[in-house]
């Protein structure tokens, strides 16, 4: 009967860190972030790179790190911070000038091109309110 209740525990578990993503998300209505160019020329220009760079500098933030909930995995809501403010998108034109990045701030929005470096990912999530500590950006290097 133990083994019955296995994935039922496991479904549970499932259900509380998507209920938590979704409270990380709600934290603040329209979360400034940085969206990032997935269309083919972009990604033949390494997007998929740079989204992956943004994505891990962004769960190493100190933002991420300071939403500790009792009993929920630190990496749970790390992940969670990290998909709040970066995500993929399509073709934000410049093409021949990717990777292509864009705030979503609600202003008019920052097109930035040629985002492959670590150090420029940084630079971007600073520029939207994430702060990667040094150790977190030397690493990444």
């Amino acid at each position: 009967s133990h083994l019955l209740l296995l994935p039922l525990i496991s479904h549970r578990k499932m259900i509380a860190a998507t209920l938590l993503a979704a409270a990380v998300l709600s934290l603040s209505a329209d979360p400034i972030g940085l969206r990032i160019c997935k269309n083919s020329v972009c990604r033949k220009a390494g997007s998929a790179d740079t989204l992956d760079s943004l994505f891990a500098l962004a769960a190493a933030s100190d933002q991420a790190n300071s939403n500790q909930n009792g009993g929920v995995a630190l990496a749970t809501l790390q992940e969670a911070f990290a998909a709040s403010r970066v995500q993929a998108c399509g073709c934000l034109g410049g093409c021949g000038s990717g990777p292509n990045v864009v705030t979503t701030d609600g202003g008019p929005s920052d097109v930035f091109h040629d985002v492959y470096k670590p150090s420029s990912c940084a630079a971007l999530l600073d520029h939207v309110g994430v702060t990667v500590p040094e150790a977190a950006q030397r690493a990444w290097l």
